[in-house]
Order: C-alpha cells, then structure tokens, then sequence
C-alpha cells in the first residue's frame, strides 16, 4: 500500500521512548485534598493542619476520565453519533496506608459525621463538605530544579466521600492496614490549561 508506515526499527521506538522522557510509571503520583470556602466544616476539625499530609499515604488513585453522552441522529445516508453531554466519573477510588493513631479512618469518618451528623441525622449544605482533590503525576527522573517533576495535574470539584470500604482484620497475617474511599465528585479540571484551553480553542 502507498500510505503504509516506512521502516520500523527498535532504535527509532527507543529514541522516540527517550525524546519525551521513557514510558510513565503508574507508582509515580500524589492526592491532595483541599477544603473548599471559609464556611466549610472540615477546617474546624482539631487536627485540620495534618490534612495536607495525607498525601504522603495515598498510595493508590485513579486519573480521571471524560467521556460524552451521544445522540444517534441522520441527515443524509448511514446514521451518525453526535455529542450531546459531557460525562465526568460520577466516582473515583483512593486508598491510604492507615498508620497507627488512625488518623486515616478518623478524618474520613469525621468527614462523614459533617455530612449527615449521627446525632441529628439532619444533612448539611454541601459548601460546609466540599473538598477539590488534586492529582498530580510526576516523572521517573528528577530535575536540576526538584527531587520530582511534575508534569501533568488534575483537579477534581466538590468532592465528598460516598462509602468507605470495610476494613478487614484478621491474626491469619500481619499486613499493612489500608482504608478504601469511594468520592463522588462533580466535574474535573486541568488547572494549568484552563485558561490556555479558552483562548486555544475560542
């Protein structure tokens, strides 16, 4: 065929592996969840200042996803699919390394007690337990500049925990503890392109 790929070589696959800094490790990533607004609920929690650093236990996320809801419309000749509806998530997963004081365990169940109290069992206004999440992948190699490269960064808005997965325990082993979170969230953002995107694209 005319149009077919010219000469395919392991050393062309290499440099090409190479030229955009080799291929992306999953283990390399961080989560860090933010309280939205000055009204909201988890800022008052006693230990609201060790929140940040719950992101050197994260130890499993997920990227987010996008997709679009399609209409099955024909003008001329064979059916098309368009777009009508963006799709994000409506969820993603989280895992955290619980450590011994259950600091892990106590700020998520505190954030469940935010949303619907056990004591009154009466919901709160959303803005008083909405949190963004941000995701951030790094590269395999440090630069002159950090010990870690960021190169790509996700944010999700007006996050909150669903479920907690049960905690299983046993004396069969002596594994490491690990906390399972489902959160719901409305939509995701690129911080750094937002603004690029608009004017790329208007």
């Amino acid at each position: 065929m005319a149009n077919a790929p010219g000469v395919l070589s392991i050393q062309t696959f290499r440099s090409e592996l190479d030229r955009l800094g080799q291929v992306a490790k999953s283990a390399r990533f961080a989560v860090r969840i933010i309280p939205q607004g000055s009204d909201n609920l988890l800022t008052r929690l006693s230990y609201s200042n060790q929140i940040p650093y719950l992101l050197y236990v994260c130890d499993s996320a997920e990227f987010p996803g996008r997709g679009f809801n399609v209409t099955t419309t024909r003008y001329y000749g064979p059916e098309i699919n368009v777009p009508n509806n963006t799709m994000y998530g409506p969820t993603f997963n989280l895992s955290f390394i619980c450590r011994t004081q259950s600091l892990e365990r106590q700020f998520f169940d505190d954030w469940m007690d935010v949303i619907n109290p056990l004591n009154t069992y009466n919901y709160n206004y959303p803005k008083q337990y909405y949190c963004s999440i941000e995701v951030y992948q790094f590269s395999e190699f440090a630069t002159q500049q950090a010990s870690y490269n960021s190169v790509y960064s996700w944010r999700y808005v007006n996050c909150w925990p669903s479920a907690l997965a049960p905690q299983q325990v046993t004396w069969a082993d002596d594994n490491i503890l690990r906390l399972g979170v489902t959160m719901v969230y409305k939509y995701w953002l690129r911080p750094e392109d937002r603004e690029k995107a608009y004017q790329k694209f208007s």
